[in-house]
């Protein structure tokens, strides 16, 4: 089985964690401050594939789709993370988790909401994206009369095989956040919930630890 972990860091606001890296998984970072491959931390720097209007665009298209990354098709499973995330325990582990339950995405619960709707209101309230965005996104979900507390998964640490459901989730997911939304987390279950994708959800407590970044500790919202 092999397994691929990979980031992406845009505008320099992170960089390549230097967690203990497993053995038999290769880590990746796409990165747009370099212009050709090295290496930091255990992590292969690549240049980002693509760069768009805005960084978060840049990280979004490269988070949601791992299938057009050219270096991790040969894969079984991917991992992203985001920059400020490190694993506290084995990630082999949890793909095991996966493959014996027969998920084909593992997600973090959300640590304090179970709901799409409830994000979006704390995303109008910080100003996260834009009103009418925002009111947008939550349109789509009552016109498909998508269900409150039906469940919400934080978008920073996923698990995904290789598979052509997994490939249909990007793209799904992905077009709600170019043209709707970037707040990916409030369209992530929706997009799952169309597809007929049961997710393996995990604690991020047993997890990973999410750190400010460059450092510190991550505050809980």
């Amino acid at each position: 089985m092999k397994i691929a972990v990979y980031t992406c860091i845009v505008g320099e606001r992170d960089y390549p964690r230097p967690f203990p890296k497993e053995e038999g998984i290769d880590y990746f970072c796409y990165i747009d401050s370099i212009a050709e491959t090295s290496f930091k931390n255990g992590w292969k720097l690549l240049p980002v594939k693509k760069l768009l209007p805005s960084k978060r665009l840049t990280n979004r298209y490269h988070k949601i789709q791992p299938h057009l990354l050219s270096e991790l098709k040969e894969y079984d499973y991917t991992i992203y993370m985001d920059g400020n995330v490190e694993p506290k325990t084995k990630l082999l582990d949890l793909v095991e988790s996966l493959e014996k339950d027969k998920k084909i995405i593992g997600l973090l619960r959300h640590w304090v909401r179970d709901c799409a709707y409830d994000e979006a209101s704390i995303c109008l309230r910080d100003r996260l994206d834009s009103d009418e965005n925002i009111k947008n996104i939550v349109n789509l979900l009552e016109t498909n009369e998508y269900p409150k507390h039906y469940g919400l998964c934080a978008g920073g640490f996923i698990i995904r095989k290789n598979s052509h459901i997994n490939e249909n989730l990007s793209k799904m997911w992905y077009r709600y956040v170019s043209s709707i939304c970037i707040r990916d987390q409030i369209s992530l279950n929706f997009c799952m919930w169309k597809l007929g994708i049961e997710p393996y959800t995990f604690n991020k407590i047993d997890v990973c630890n999410v750190v400010r970044h460059h450092g510190g500790v991550q505050r809980e919202n």
